[in-house]
This record gives structure tokens, C-alpha cells and sequence, in this order.
């Protein structure tokens, strides 16, 4: 939910504490942005009353991230400016309201989970009013690049008291504008580092050498792509052969036909993705 108001002063973040996983640059100053959601269920104030003003800050984010890193901004804050005809509407279903607004982020946005304080509906005729939320936002680059940081979707789960037909639930989804005034800036993504963790097994039955590789980024993105692995018989390459990694990471070859006595090496080479630095893994085994 949002309020209209045009004259309403932004609200700025009460305590923006920045919660980080790794390293961060110098976060940016807190932002603030005043613009209008899409809320259908005000479409029953008037003729376009379904546009509701809001002023939201996800507070303080970083110049540079690394893909799949999360910022958290504890004290994000919004306050949903409703003009006359909307807090009219309001008045009609009960004299309080309290509950969350949610955005999942959606469309590549950030999302949120923010608390609506009891809050009264003033009951004057020609009255405005705001509601007040805050609670935590989330800054979680999924791509390396330009991240556009922008608000979504949203739906604010209200508990409305006071009125005639008691106590009522209700769901308001609205959707943020996409002309750019939802929009606060961009993030400098880099590849997120990984991990390959190597194994290397030998079957001594069927002289069948075969390596084993687990993938994982620093920050939990899955790791896609093809792993490479080379097999050695001391510094010498004997074969080379690729196998693409699964959904969960793993990648296997079988190198047949290895039969000469002598100790084996296989490195498994992940040679990345568009998000994600390759890395390599190393294990060796014994031919007796």
C-alpha cells in the first residue's frame, strides 16, 4: 500500500543497520522515492483512485557487489500516503488498521517484509492519512553486470478493526510503476567466486579411472557449465574429456582402458559461467 500525497516529505530510514555477507564497498547514502503503486482494490474510492502514493526507502546499498550476495537494510522503511476519497474508503471498512506489506521481488526487484504498526483511520470528514511500515529489505544481485536496484510488485496483508462487520482480512496487491520513477540506482555485480571439489576412484576390474566434481559459488548461486578433466600418469597427459554439470553441481567422466602400473592424477577444470569464476580441483590415485 501506498499514500498520495504530493506534499508528503520522503521518509528516511530510522536505523538502516547493514547487515552484509563478505567484503562491501562504502554503501551508498540512504534513498528515498515517492511514487505511485497500482492498487486495483482502490478502484472502489473513484475513478482513479487505484493509483495509491507511497514514499519507500530500501535503504543504504553498496556501488559493488558480487553476484548472489545479500545486503540486508533492517530499517527499510515506507509510509502509504492515502488521499481523501482512499481514506474514506478506509473509514468504511473499520477504524484501525495493522498487518505486513510483502514484495517478493519479483521482476528482478528487491524484495521486502515490512510491519504495519496499529494504526488509526481517522474518521473526519475529508480526512487523509498515512500507514506507516518498516521492517527488513533485501539487495540480492543474481547476475554479474549493471543491476538496476527497483521496487516490484507488492501485496500488503491487512487486518482491518473497528468496523460494522467486525474484524475483516483483507489482501491488496499492487504493482510499482515501471517508468523509472520506482528506480534508485545501479550496482556493479562481479562473477562470485567458486570451489571444485575433486575426487578420483580406479576399478581395478574393468581399468576404469573416474573423477568426480562438485561445484559450488561463494554466495549459492548454482553453478552451471561444463567441468573439463584431464588425466595424467605422473606429469604426462594421457586423455582429456568434458561432462556438463547437473543441478546439483556434480560432473563425471570414466577415462576406460587405464592399465599401466603407476600413480594417476585427474583435475577437474570448471570453466565458469557468466556469473561465476572457474576453479579446479585435484585428486590422484594408484594403478598397482
Amino acid at each position: 500500500m501506498t499514500v498520495r500525497s504530493k506534499h508528503m516529505k520522503a521518509v528516511g530510514v530510522t536505523s538502516a543497520a547493514l547487515l552484509t555477507i563478505g567484503a562491501l564497498a562504502s554503501p551508498a547514502a540512504a534513498v528515498s522515492k515517492n511514487f505511485d503503486y497500482n492498487c486495483p482494490a482502490f478502484g472502489a474510492a473513484g475513478p482513479g483512485e487505484d493509483s495509491v502514493n507511497a514514499d519507500l526507502n530500501p535503504g543504504s546499498f553498496p556501488a559493488t557487489m558480487v553476484a548472489g550476495q545479500t545486503v540486508t537494510n533492517a530499517g527499510a522503511s515506507m509510509s502509504v500516503n492515502l488521499d481523501q476519497a482512499q481514506t474514506f474508503f478506509a473509514q468504511s471498512v473499520g477504524t484501525s488498521v495493522s498487518g505486513k506489506v510483502v514484495a517478493t521481488g519479483a521482476g528482478n526487484s528487491f524484495p521486502f517484509t515490512m510491519t504495519i504498526p496499529t494504526t488509526p483511520i481517522p474518521q473526519t470528514v475529508g480526512a487523509t492519512m498515512q500507514v506507516p511500515a518498516s521492517g527488513p529489505a533485501k539487495i540480492r544481485p543474481l547476475k554479474a553486470g549493471t543491476w538496476t536496484v527497483k521496487a516490484g510488485p507488492m501485496t500488503a496483508n491487512l487486518t482491518v478493526s473497528g468496523g460494522a462487520g467486525g474484524t475483516q482480512s483483507l489482501a491488496v496487491a499492487c504493482t510499482a510503476p515501471t517508468d523509472g520513477s520506482a528506480t534508485y540506482g545501479t550496482i556493479k555485480v562481479s562473477k562470485d567466486k567458486t570451489t571444485t571439489a575433486a575426487t578420483a576412484g580406479y576399478n581395478a576390474k574393468k581399468d576404469v579411472a573416474k573423477g568426480k566434481a562438485k561445484v559450488r559459488s561463494h554466495f549459492g548461486l548454482r553453478a552451471t557449465g561444463k567441468v573439463v578433466f584431464i588425466l595424467k600418469k605422473g606429469t604426462k597427459r594421457i586423455a582429456k574429456a568434458s561432462d556438463t554439470l547437473n543441478k546439483k553441481g556434480i560432473a563425471t567422466h570414466a577415462f576406460k582402458h587405464v592399465k599401466k602400473h603407476g600413480k594417476y592424477s585427474i583435475t577437474a577444470k570448471y570453466v565458469g559461467n557468466s556469473n561465476l569464476k572457474g576453479s579446479s580441483g585435484k585428486d590422484t590415485f594408484r594403478v598397482r
